[in-house]
């Protein structure tokens, strides 16, 4: 029995081999070679993306895809299809998948409606139109700053980055088509000198009528001004210009308005004690340090708040717990008198209504609580001042430099300049309406944001009529404030 089975395998064997060569062979010959779909014939006059996907799927590994705009077919026809540049086959022939196999096809042309010519100084809106009637189907309109025209007309027109053609020439219809166009230009409504006398809410609705695009506006603390009013405007960085100037719409335009806080006067009569409770008062507004008051000297301070309610501090120096408050509504500029009194407990605010007067602006408000040191020197320079009968030649110093030395450090300044005998060379950058006080800037700085302001007395505000904006003067009198936020206040003597 086994010597049987030994005989067959024996006979079966040779057949197994030539059975696993043979299944060998047509498997290298399947992974090498593929076999047309169709042939050349049947394939011309078919949709393009249908021969590529048989040919694809039948194995072959290199189809390559051409357009041609010559002939007569329908659109997307395959035309031409060639394996290694053969161009006629059959049914089943078999190639190398490997092969190179290019299939053209006909794509039916854009032709030109218009010569390069015709469509310069066109609307480009009428352009884009014509080209997408005459079967462009990426035409992509540009704008170009070149501040040459006003109308959105044409300029240049390309056509796959060919800026020459005739009417008639004919393109792919995918060919990238741009029209480049004038920016729109728009006329500015309103001179610069002319936008300072409107209320920046109305300012901005004119600025978007106009057709400006990109209009914000930005809050103008310090200078001289009407709240509400156009501080400044700046179109595309520039604040200088005239009504119907000529600008693109989607610059920046920015509208500074005034929001500066008002002057409010304080008169407080210090009732002095004669034995106890003789301590020196801290003056806050809000909470925030303002000045210090020596035992039962009166005092005059000014305070720059914004409008609404606040709230005014007297506070024994040493022990915050024993203070006074009144609250004020702040409404416009105003003045107003207190007296107070120091007892062990608290300090008592009493308001006299009957004292409210224009007073001399001898103090005013710093913005920042100083350190105790500071306070215990400046209150030691204001009783030496105080004591001083005749006055020493004045410190001579530009306004460049107080500005300089504010910015640089504002505890050195205040150390440096509070309660200092004066000579300060500026220009005019504001009056006031009734004389009370002027500013003044460096020589030559007309976007200085640091105030010098500088008060006059009663008897002394005549001299305001000599004054004008952007004169040279020197102002000779006593620093009265120093702060970082309100700058400089100087009580004038003399201008000279």
């Amino acid at each position: 029995m086994k010597t049987k089975s030994r005989k067959l395998l024996l006979i079966l064997l040779p057949f197994l081999l030539l059975f696993f060569i043979v299944m060998i062979g047509l498997s290298i010959h399947n992974a090498t070679f593929a076999y047309t779909p169709a042939s050349a014939e049947a394939m011309r006059g078919s949709d393009c993306a249908s021969v590529e996907s048989d040919l694809n799927g039948a194995g072959f590994q290199n189809v390559i895809v051409k357009k041609t705009l010559d002939g007569k077919a329908e659109d997307g026809a395959v035309v031409r299809v060639a394996i290694n540049g053969k161009a006629a086959f059959h049914r089943e022939e078999k190639f190398r998948k490997d092969s190179e196999v290019i299939i053209t096809y006909y794509e039916k042309p854009a032709s030109m409606p218009l010569g390069y010519d015709d469509f310069i100084d066109m609307p480009y809106t009428e352009a884009v139109k014509k080209l997408k009637a005459a079967g462009f189907d990426d035409v992509a309109a540009e704008a170009v700053r070149d501040n040459q025209g006003d109308g959105e007309t044409v300029t240049e027109v390309s056509v796959g980055g060919k800026s020459a053609f005739a009417a008639g020439d004919e393109f792919s219809r995918h060919d990238p088509v741009v029209v480049s166009y004038h920016a729109l230009r728009i006329a500015v409504p309103f001179s610069s000198e002319e936008a300072n006398k409107l209320k920046y809410n109305d300012a901005v609705a004119k600025l978007n009528e106009a057709g400006f695009e990109l209009v914000e506006t930005k809050a103008v603390a310090k200078g001289e001004g009407t709240n509400g009013y156009v501080a400044w405007i700046s179109i595309d960085g520039k604040t200088d210009f005239e009504k119907d100037g000529k600008s693109y719409k989607d610059v920046n335009v920015v509208v500074g308005y005034w929001d500066l806080p008002f002057t409010i006067s304080v008169h407080v009569n210090f009732v002095a004690n004669l034995i106890f409770s003789k301590y020196d008062v801290d003056v806050l507004v809000d909470g925030v340090y303002q000045d210090t008051l020596a035992h039962g000297q009166d005092a005059d301070l000014a305070f720059n708040l914004k409008e609404g309610p606040h709230t005014l501090t007297f506070e024994n120096t040493g022990s915050s717990s024993v203070k006074g408050e009144v609250k004020l509504n702040v409404k416009s500029d105003a003045a107003a008198a207190y007296t107070i009194y120091c007892f062990s407990d608290k300090v008592t605010v009493e308001s006299k209504a009957n004292e409210v007067k224009a007073v001399d602006l001898t103090k005013a408000a710093a913005t920042t609580k100083a350190p105790a040191a500071t306070k215990a020197a400046a209150a030691t320079t204001a009783k030496a001042a105080a004591a001083t009968t005749t006055k020493a030649a004045p410190l001579v110093v530009s306004a460049r430099k107080l500005v300089d030395d504010l910015e640089s450090n504002a505890y050195n300044a205040k150390s440096t300049y509070l309660n200092k005998y004066v000579q300060v060379k500026g220009q005019v950058s504001g009056i006031d309406a009734n004389g009370k006080y002027f500013n003044i800037d460096p020589v030559g700085d007309h976007w200085n944001f640091t105030d010098i302001s500088c008060f006059l007395a009663k008897d002394k505000r005549s001299m305001a009529a000599s004054l004008s904006k952007g004169k040279e003067v020197t102002v000779v009198g006593t620093i009265t404030l120093v702060g970082e936020i309100l700058g400089y206040s100087i009580q004038v003597e003399s201008i000279r």
